[in-house]
């Protein structure tokens, strides 16, 4: 930056305001680049197709400000395992407004279920629904995914962040709206599924749910020849629901190959057997990462991973 420019910059006015104008700009040049005023809508770059948001809500924003390019190794992840395993059945929970679920194309796929417990997004979450080729065979679930269904569950609405809204309220600094809503078990949905020898696909992303997720889905889970996840784990909030993180990677490694993909990438960390303590030494007492499941070492070795 020239000198005058930084002089100028650190005028008292024009500091006060700079961070705003910076904004404004970026924000005006999205609208261009997405053709909307509203800043309400971005284009997914895996499928040119519309991702809508909610402009005055800070992830939307966020997703908007990035150009719909976050959470890159999820979706490429998705992406990865939609054209190589060619699943039969992919489920999304914690859809949040739908950048890993409307990212795919399901041609081949005979159902593929996305969950999100925060009724706010549903407008968003709609419209992507409906712009997306494949909506006939996307099914939309407002519920909070769990162990077994039930009626009248607390949701904690995060009206700081939505990603960030759980069964927990995790964040207490965060603006939380204390909300009923019905739960769902994924096996209830997919009761009427034929899953013998099928391949199925899912995403779990629910603060520290991921283990009720799980139980709830053992009987599919169970039925299915082939099945391949991406869950994010922060051991914090597993503990916090009563579960037990250690336990619930035990839980894992018996029923999975589980990998931990590199922090920037998908390439797996040479940490050994996935423990608690294993993770633990890499990350910190306290963390969150994600982690990749296959149902087996001939899912695990197909899977393109990163070079």
């Amino acid at each position: 930056m020239n000198a005058w420019k930084q002089v100028v910059r650190n005028l008292p006015v024009v500091s006060s305001i700079y961070p705003h104008l910076s904004r404004l700009k970026k924000d005006t040049v999205m609208r261009l680049r997405f053709r909307t005023l509203r800043g309400d809508r971005v284009i997914l770059p895996e499928t040119g197709r519309s991702l809508y948001i909610n402009p005055k809500e800070a992830r939307g924003r966020a997703i908007f400000r990035c150009g719909a390019n976050g959470q890159s190794d999820l979706r490429r992840f998705w992406r990865y395992a939609l054209e190589t395993y060619k699943p039969q059945f992919a489920v999304d929970v914690g859809a949040n407004y739908g950048e890993c679920v409307f990212s795919g194309n399901y041609g081949s796929v005979e159902r593929v279920i996305a969950v999100e417990a925060n009724i706010e997004l549903k407008p968003w979450i709609e419209r992507s629904h409906k712009d997306h080729a494949d909506h006939d065979r996307i099914e939309l679930i407002f519920a909070l995914a769990a162990s077994e269904s039930q009626k009248d569950r607390t949701l904690y609405v995060d009206k700081t962040w939505s990603g960030t809204s759980s069964a927990m309220g995790n964040h207490a600094e965060h603006q939380l709206e204390e909300v009923s809503v019905d739960s769902v078990c994924l096996d209830d949905v997919l009761e009427s599924s034929d899953l013998d020898g099928k391949t199925l696909l899912f995403k779990l992303d629910v603060e520290g749910y991921e283990e009720k997720v799980i139980l709830g889905l053992r009987k599919a889970l169970a039925l299915v020849g082939k099945s391949i996840g991406f869950i994010e784990f922060n051991n914090d909030f597993i503990d916090a629901t009563g579960s037990s993180a250690s336990d619930f990677l035990k839980y894992l490694n018996q029923h999975f190959e589980v990998l931990v993909p590199h922090p920037h990438g998908l390439k797996p960390l040479d940490l050994g057997q996935v423990t608690l303590e294993n993770l633990q030494g890499y990350f910190g007492e306290s963390f969150e990462t994600n982690l990749m499941l296959f149902s087996d070492t001939a899912a695990r070795d197909a899977f393109p991973f990163d070079t």
